[in-house]
């Protein structure tokens, strides 16, 4: 809507600038003209910051003619004075009563000559910013006379600006309009994908539908595999989201350590369990110890137990590299033996007669 709402205002600049060119007359003294009304406008600044700066000092001497606190504050401290003499049961000496008169005298004449000053110099400032003030307009009526003929008549080097102006408004108004050419298609092409994109989802949640079996027994292998190491059934979760499908998996168990390692263990296994009814699959499902690391020995033993339940069952491999430490004793493993429950067992040691993937060094 930006783009749309800018090229009428480009179209219009570049018809404006056209029109000035048609119209352009150039005057002999356009620039003498032009510095004459420069020269006024500065010089109207300067009487107008002048006038700022008096107004401030005015608007000063204007609060202090009205300020009498200097005098009051005087008749109560004479009054104070007396009253003090007066509780402690003293007459005041008549040299002091003198003092404290003159002393009032002194202020009320000082006062008086402060307020003839101020007086004297509000009517002074008053005069020069009325002064500058009538200045200020003679001389912005001179400008205007002068911006009257600038504004009907213009110098070579106006005309030449102009023209570039026209140019700049003429590539401006073709790069908006090809930008908005590009956003329409731009635009286009995302409503094609977002159709593409719904239909595909709908393709794959009718394809979701129509392997709901194939689904649901997933399912209910990982909840088999995740209710033989929790006692507790997990759950599968297979849905059709944004980027198409899904996995999540959980385990409800408080407290059990590694549970993270064991929904990846309970997951992998369901994939091999699966593919098992494929004609061409994997038929080895492989992990290395750090799949085990944080997991409770309950939860190990039972994990090793189940691989080698199904591993029997299906007819598929299950290798675990694990080291001898970390298996369990003999009492948690529940009869299981790791060292005899592989057909071909391979054990590596750092031992020079030892051997890796069957090569010996």
């Amino acid at each position: 809507m930006k783009w749309v709402g800018a090229t009428p205002s480009l179209t219009q600049a570049a018809q404006r600038t056209e029109d000035n060119l048609r119209a352009f007359k150039v005057h002999p003294e356009y620039e003498q003209i032009e510095e004459q009304a420069s020269a006024l406008t500065r010089h109207i600044h300067v009487l107008a910051n002048q006038n700022v700066t008096d107004g401030r000092l005015l608007e000063r001497y204007r609060r202090s003619v009205t300020d009498e606190s200097g005098v009051a504050d005087t008749e109560q401290a004479n009054h104070m004075l007396e009253e003090v003499y007066r509780e402690a049961g003293a007459v005041l000496p008549d040299l002091v009563k003198k003092r404290l008169q003159d002393v009032k005298e002194f202020h009320h004449a000082l006062v008086r000559g402060r307020q003839e000053f101020l007086s004297s110099e509000i009517e002074r400032l008053e005069r020069v910013v009325m002064r500058r003030k009538h200045e200020i307009s003679d001389l912005d009526n001179q400008r205007a006379s002068l911006m009257q003929v600038l504004a009907t008549h213009g110098a070579l080097a106006e005309y030449n600006r102009l023209q570039g102006l026209r140019q700049n408004a003429l590539d401006k108004l073709a790069q908006v309009r090809q930008q908005i050419q590009q956003i329409r298609e731009l635009e286009e092409g995302r409503s094609q994908l977002r159709i593409q994109f719904e239909q595909l989802r709908q393709t794959t949640r009718r394809d979701l539908d129509d392997r709901s079996s194939a689904k649901e027994k997933a399912i209910s292998l990982f909840n088999a595999n995740s209710e033989a190491l929790y006692d507790a059934p997990g759950n599968l979760i297979i849905e059709i989201g944004k980027n198409g499908y899904q996995f999540d998996v959980e385990i409800q168990r408080t407290g059990a350590t590694g549970i993270e390692n064991m929904k990846v263990f309970c997951y992998d296994l369901t994939l091999i369990q699966l593919w098992v009814d494929q004609p061409h699959y994997p038929d080895m499902l492989l992990h290395d110890s750090p799949m085990f690391d944080g997991v409770d020995e309950r939860q190990k033993a039972a994990a090793w137990a189940r691989a080698k339940e199904e591993s029997a069952r299906l007819g598929f491999q299950y290798i675990c590299v694990v080291n001898t430490d970390d298996i369990p004793d003999v009492g948690i493993m529940g009869g299981l033996n790791m060292r005899d429950a592989s057909v071909a067992r391979i054990v590596l040691t750092d031992q020079p007669s030892g051997c890796l993937l069957g090569i010996r060094f």
